[in-house]
């Protein structure tokens, strides 16, 4: 057991490590380089990154593990001294940021919809107006801590349904850790069950929201797609295949938090519901949340061609040689 939660320390600070090294590259590649011209979207591309680095800084901070029975899964880790009703917050901070990295997506699928479509609404994103977007996004995040802490804290019932389990399989009294997460059914023998109706509101709440997030990122990313391919948008073949590019840069940054993030966690929620306990297992969940921002900018670096030449030349030392190819988004 100790292993896979020593592994998940592990894969928590590469990846953070990762995340550092990877987003500060394509920041630079953004706002450094003379021959790539972002206009106004580098702002957004830039604070994708910063958020990002958060994400992976608070998945440090929280040294999250989780469990999971039949009835239930929590989130926990070991208790850090703190008042014991603000030490929740320490955990479920990063459930916050979870959130807000989701929303930040969404709000860039919309910006390329826009950006494609309807031209003159890009206005809505510009100066002022895109750090309002993203506070909205922290909000949103601030709103499901707040939920969270409300709704699926530590309550006589649960703590008293996962004391033995945490004794035999991580050697640690109920005492010991500070966990978050909800109960599905309140069961005093297999027949007498109810359902806590705050929980599953609270559970219904965050499984649609996250959905729309998701949904939204698949519906303006399929309208982009369309609407680059299309004969009507008037655009030199060059400047097509740079937004084909972008597309497919945002369709990495979509695709790999689905494998690594959505999928995972909805995992982790659902199983309970139908009466599947994973246990420690429950970790391998974890594992891919960590593992997440080590490898999503490498995917963009990689699928833009300009970013890809002028990192090729930076490593090898060719500073004689230039690019000759401009983008505009």
């Amino acid at each position: 057991m100790m292993k896979i939660l020593n592994f998940l320390r592990i894969s928590e600070n590469v990846s953070m490590v990762l995340s550092l090294i990877t987003n500060t590259i394509l920041i630079s590649l953004i706002l450094m380089n003379p021959q790539i011209r972002l206009g106004f979207y580098k702002h957004l591309m830039v604070l994708c990154c910063v958020v990002q680095v958060l994400y992976s800084l608070t998945n440090v901070s929280a040294s999250m593990n989780a469990h999971s029975t039949n009835v239930s899964y929590v989130l926990f880790r070991k208790y850090n001294d703190l008042d014991r009703n603000l030490a929740p917050f320490s955990l479920i901070h990063f459930c916050g940021m979870y959130t807000t990295q989701i929303a930040v997506l969404s709000i860039h699928f919309l910006y390329r919809y826009i950006h494609l479509s309807h031209i003159k609404l890009v206005k809505i994103f510009n100066g002022i107006n895109l750090y309002f977007w993203i506070l909205a996004a922290f909000t949103f995040g601030i709103f499901v801590v707040g939920l969270k802490y409300t709704n699926l804290g530590e309550n006589e019932f649960l703590t008293n349904q996962l004391r033995e389990n945490f004794e035999n399989i991580y050697g640690l009294s109920m005492n010991d850790v500070i966990y978050n997460g909800p109960i599905f059914y309140k069961c005093e023998n297999e027949v007498d069950c109810v359902k806590p109706i705050g929980v599953w509101i609270t559970i219904g709440v965050l499984m649609v929201a996250m959905l729309m997030c998701y949904s939204s990122m698949m519906i303006f990313g399929t309208l982009s797609f369309i609407r680059v391919n299309s004969k009507s948008l008037k655009l030199s073949e060059k400047l097509r295949e740079q937004q084909r590019q972008l597309l497919k840069a945002l369709v990495i940054q979509a695709l790999i938090p689905s494998l690594f993030i959505y999928i995972p966690s909805e995992i982790l929620f659902i199983t309970p519901i139908f009466g599947i306990g994973l246990g420690e297992h429950a970790n391998i969940s974890m594992i891919f949340l960590a593992i997440y921002p080590a490898i999503e900018q490498l995917g963009v670096i990689y699928v833009v061609k300009d970013f890809r030449d002028n990192l090729k030349r930076l490593v090898v030392r060719n500073k004689t040689g230039t690019s000759g190819a401009v983008i505009y988004f």
